[in-house]
């Protein structure tokens, strides 16, 4: 990890690609590459068309339920896990805090755009350095 600005996956941050995970911009992903820690038929979760990939996930549809969320439409769990700081590596926010990266990054950023998720509140469009532990949540490629 790179811990001085700009905070990236990657210590030598010419070589910045926000591609790796097949999201780029939000607008139109590009295929999954190698990159991808998804197993083969699954993908890094990613924009379309403008779109989150969390998109109808609320305080409602999203209830907080022992220590993380239920998306009920699907009813599946996402543990409010925090976070591995990207400079100390310490875990933060564990058991108060949720996160899950998607492959999409904000125009132009060195971000990438996430899932963030409290008790109080769930935002989809929550942008961070990619220096920082999230975990990964896998969906079926298109």
């Amino acid at each position: 990890n790179n811990v001085n600005l700009p905070y990236d996956w990657l210590t030598n941050t010419s070589f910045h690609n926000p591609l790796l995970w097949g999201g780029g911009n939000t607008d139109t992903p590009t295929n999954k590459t190698i990159f991808d820690p998804c197993p083969p038929g699954w993908r890094v979760p990613a924009w379309r068309n403008g779109t989150s990939p969390w998109d109808g996930f609320t305080v409602d549809t999203f209830p907080w339920s022992n220590y993380g969320r239920i998306y009920t439409v699907a009813n599946t769990y996402y543990p409010a896990s925090g976070y591995r700081h990207r400079a100390s590596g310490t875990f933060d926010y564990v058991e108060r805090r949720g996160y899950c990266w998607s492959a999409s990054v904000p125009k132009p950023s060195q971000q990438f755009y996430s899932l963030h998720f409290e008790y109080d509140r769930v935002s989809l469009t929550t942008a961070h350095y990619s220096a920082n532990g999230f975990p990964v949540r896998c969906v079926r490629e298109w």
